[in-house]
């Protein structure tokens, strides 16, 4: 299997915030450079996307539909 690409999907769930998120970026941006790849795109929850200002990868929006039963107890 041939890799073209990183992606970030840096989460803890609905405990991610953007600070989170910018420091997954930074080791997945590291790793992408020594690899000598791209990180094609960094997954962010749709209400945090507007809080990462410009990276060096576009922003995917997600949007999450499931709540893992963990996290009744947090």
């Amino acid at each position: 299997m041939q890799v073209n690409a990183l992606i970030c999907n840096t989460n803890l769930g609905r405990r991610t915030d953007a600070k989170i998120i910018l420091q997954g970026y930074k080791v997945i941006a590291g790793a992408a450079g020594q690899l000598g790849l791209p990180v094609a795109f960094i997954a962010a929850r749709r209400e945090l996307a507007d809080q990462l200002g410009r990276l060096g990868a576009p922003v995917l929006p997600i949007d999450i539909f499931m709540k893992p039963p963990w996290e009744d107890f947090v």
